[in-house]
């Protein structure tokens, strides 16, 4: 049977912990019929900690002895049978949802796991993992031991955000682009289409400018592999594009939206809706472009000035023939431009 996008609610057995934000489960059952074959669950709103730290083990050993081949019941957001998000309670009550078995709840309140912000499986769970992760920090479980307290990540305004790899096929103008199939962590998830680059100001249609960006966006994203970070809003999709290879790499460095406002191929809209993490970033980069003046920042500031090879343009006037004199004063004369006027008044005088 295939799906589009769909929310299910289900009972299974956790058969493995592929990582730090990933298991595996049996299959999807809701009470006792299979509605959908096994495989991978994303855990929603949990960040993946980075490759190789202490704060990987840790995590990845909290999830194997919380989910290993225990009986969970899950809320889930799919796209055929892709998970964009799950969220995880373990009990043997194929009917139950509560909050003091949630695990996304618990990792996030224990300080073993970030919470990211998005949410997709929207249970009611989404401010519990707000508050869970503010009392975390407070109380310097886990994680926050040791480290400062960020600020809090805002749930961006829109339906859901996806993460995923493609190819770029084609650029229509200068600030969207078309992908091929999008996949995520090789799974196929939909053909691609054409979305809008995020946090990217379109310019004026036929100036030199839009030819400039349009150019500078088929070099650097033609037919090359890319990650996106993409936001749904109920009437567009924008989207923020990393140029790599590596399917979970989001490294501002390779960041194309911010490449093309560093480099002045583009101005900053001002917002930037499908990642929070560059908003300042791209504000920052427009700064810099301004000041050593690329591209379209060339004459950023600057004045007009006249050509030094250029002569003075003088006022044209037509002098009197002859400048009546009475009782030895010269008498100022009428004209009637009020430049000239002042002119000859001051130098007659």
């Amino acid at each position: 049977m295939a799906y589009g996008d769909w929310r299910a609610r289900y009972s299974a057995t956790v058969t493995n912990v592929l990582d730090t934000t990933h298991v595996m489960i049996d299959e999807r059952r809701r009470d006792e019929p299979r509605i959908l074959g096994g495989g991978s669950v994303l855990l929603d709103g949990i960040i993946a900690p980075e490759k190789g730290s202490p704060e990987e083990a840790v995590l990845l050993n909290v999830l194997k002895r919380t989910l290993l081949n225990k009986k969970v019941n899950v809320n889930e957001y799919l796209n055929g049978a892709t998970s964009f998000g799950g969220s995880i309670y373990v009990t043997d009550d194929p009917k139950r949802f509560a909050p003091e078995d949630n695990v996304n709840l618990m990792l996030v309140r224990e300080g073993f796991a970030r919470f990211s912000g998005i949410w997709n499986s929207y249970d009611g769970t989404l401010g519990g993992l707000r508050d869970a992760q503010r009392l975390a920090q407070e109380e310097k479980k886990g994680i926050w031991a040791y480290q400062e307290v960020t600020p809090e990540i805002v749930q961006p305004p829109a339906s859901f955000t996806n993460w995923y790899s493609t190819v770029v096929t084609n650029v229509p103008d200068a600030t969207h682009v078309t992908f091929g199939e999008r996949k995520i962590a090789s799974v196929y998830v939909r053909p691609g289409y054409t979305v809008q680059l995020d946090g990217i100001a379109a310019p004026e249609k036929g100036a030199p400018e839009e030819d400039a960006l349009r150019d500078a966006v088929e070099k650097a994203l033609l037919d090359k592999r890319v990650n996106v970070i993409e936001l749904k809003s109920r009437d567009s999709w924008c989207v923020s594009v990393y140029v790599t290879d590596d399917p979970k790499r989001f490294a501002s460095e390779d960041n194309v939206n911010l490449m093309l406002v560093r480099e002045g191929f583009a101005r900053f809209s001002g917002e930037l809706n499908s990642t929070d993490e560059l908003l300042g970033g791209m504000a920052e980069a427009q700064r810099l472009a301004q000041e050593e003046r690329k591209g379209i920042w060339a004459n950023h500031g600057q004045e007009a000035t006249p050509d030094p090879d250029q002569p003075p343009v003088a006022i044209e006037t037509t002098p009197p023939d002859s400048v009546p004199v009475a009782h030895g004063k010269l008498r100022p004369v009428r004209v009637s431009h009020a430049r000239t006027r002042h002119r000859i008044n001051r130098e007659s005088w």
